[in-house]
């Protein structure tokens, strides 16, 4: 049943992921840094409001918000790091990029309402841990499994 569980939440992590689209390298919002058990990440796009989502083996969850700058997170401050495969899943909003606001829900701001909100950036990823130290993987579509033990 745990098995079962397992490929279930990756095959969705991963249908997500088909369906918002291939993230090419060039729009990554931001570049991975792995060492030992601490995922750092450089900005390469102006965004503030950053959440790191991690998942992982043996019901590893973890999250993180920064209000600015690059985000850190120490997997091992955030429960037992289990060998094995690991997602994650940033979430930013543009410094200088908007979009418009598509509800007109009266939100009791009157006329300082807004018509445009920072638009929302997406960057998800994986990598595995081996003898207690995260590695990347290579080819996600074999080795994003969490279902090995």
């Amino acid at each position: 049943m745990k098995t079962l569980f397992r490929q279930a939440s990756v095959a969705t992590a991963l249908i997500l992921g088909l369906a918002c689209g291939a993230q090419a390298a060039d729009d990554a919002v931001a570049k991975e840094d792995f060492s030992g058990t601490s995922l750092r990440f450089a900005l390469t796009k102006d965004v503030f409001n950053v959440t790191i989502n991690v998942k992982g083996p043996e019901g590893y969850s973890a999250k993180k918000f920064v209000k600015s700058g690059a985000p850190s997170l120490n997997l091992a401050k955030h429960g037992k790091v289990a060998d094995g495969r690991y997602l994650y899943a940033l979430s930013a909003a543009l410094e200088n990029e908007f979009e418009p606001v598509s509800s007109k829900l009266d939100n009791g701001r009157g006329d300082k309402a807004r018509d445009k909100s920072n638009k929302p950036v997406y960057q998800q990823g994986a990598f595995q841990v081996v003898d207690g130290e995260i590695t990347p993987i290579d080819d996600l579509s074999e080795d994003s499994r969490l279902d090995q033990d």
